[in-house]
């Protein structure tokens, strides 16, 4: 099911936009947590907000759904939001068949949701780019009177070579007089938002393992954190032409719109550092990557 968001919009996000149209059939190979952690992160979700017959779970920026193609296959429902309509086709051309609903829908504005039906909202990889306080207080607006709020992270060994890549496509947008937004606070000011206080979640992990189960006997009301706690792991090989390659195609990066010409600039710059830096661009690399899930239970209109 298909759902348009309105007009309009900020020239920023729809460049933004047509970056993922472009991307959505390549996107969960370049930068996708891969076949064998989706489910298992999918059914962490599940477990962690305990999903029961006919609740609703909401996916902010569900995208191909990697991840929230598994979310469908239970009792409870699944609506998926997302801004671009190239990646949701993508999803429904998955294998989920009429399962879950998908809409259009710019999360820095209105969500397509009515007030007080979700026991669940899920984020995963997405905040960084989003308004945090519009976001905060959609979440209070569609929750029920105990709703669980999950943000999704993947998280690096910041010596590998895709951090490093990263950091300095950063030095590279600053040096041209911009500002990258930042990837990494997100996640601790919203669920902070939504506790009622201010940056309350700490980055250490916590270890669960397939059989421990987070839910009512962890959580007692509203207020309440849970994690960090990693659910998933796994070895990434890639090479640092692959990773620049994929922004090639971009006109916006770290948030920030370029423009076809300076995001090629910057991203020939980065290559130029990373032979000297990691060497040569088409050899392999392998770093392991861990997917954490925080999160924070609330009632509605809180």
């Amino acid at each position: 099911m298909w759902s348009g968001s309105g007009s309009g919009g900020r020239s920023s996000e729809v460049g933004r936009q047509s970056d993922f149209d472009r991307q959505a059939s390549s996107f969960d190979k370049r930068a996708g947590v891969g076949p064998e952690a989706a489910p298992v992160i999918a059914d962490s979700v599940v477990r962690i907000s305990e999903l029961c017959a006919r609740d609703l779970v909401l996916e902010i920026g569900s995208g191909t759904g990697e991840i929230g193609r598994f979310l469908t296959r239970g009792s409870w429902r699944y609506l998926g939001l997302d801004a671009s309509l190239g990646m949701l086709r993508a999803f429904r051309s998955s294998d989920v068949g009429d399962r879950g609903l998908l809409a259009v829908a710019d999360a820095d504005r209105d969500w397509p949701v009515p007030d007080g039906v979700v026991k669940a909202v899920f984020f995963s990889r997405v905040l960084h780019r989003l308004d945090v306080a519009c976001v905060a207080s959609q979440i209070r607006r569609v929750a029920q009177d105990r709703c669980c709020v999950l943000v999704g992270r993947v998280h690096r060994d910041p010596n590998g070579y895709k951090d490093r890549l990263r950091d300095r496509m950063h030095e590279a947008i600053v040096a041209r007089g911009l500002v990258p937004r930042p990837g990494r606070s997100e996640s601790r000011d919203i669920l902070g938002m939504l506790r009622g206080g201010a940056g309350a979640v700490s980055d250490a992990a916590v270890a669960i393992g397939p059989d421990d189960v987070i839910g009512s006997g962890d959580v007692v009301g509203s207020g309440d954190m849970i994690g960090p706690v990693d659910v998933a792991s796994w070895t990434s090989v890639g090479t640092c032409e692959k990773v620049l390659s994929g922004w090639s195609s971009k006109d916006s990066l770290a948030g920030v719109s370029l423009g076809a010409a300076m995001c090629r600039d910057v991203v020939d710059e980065v290559g130029r550092w990373a032979v000297d830096a990691i060497g040569p661009l088409g050899s392999e690399q392998c770093e392991t990557e861990r997917y954490t899930l925080s999160g924070v239970w609330i009632r509605g209109g809180s």
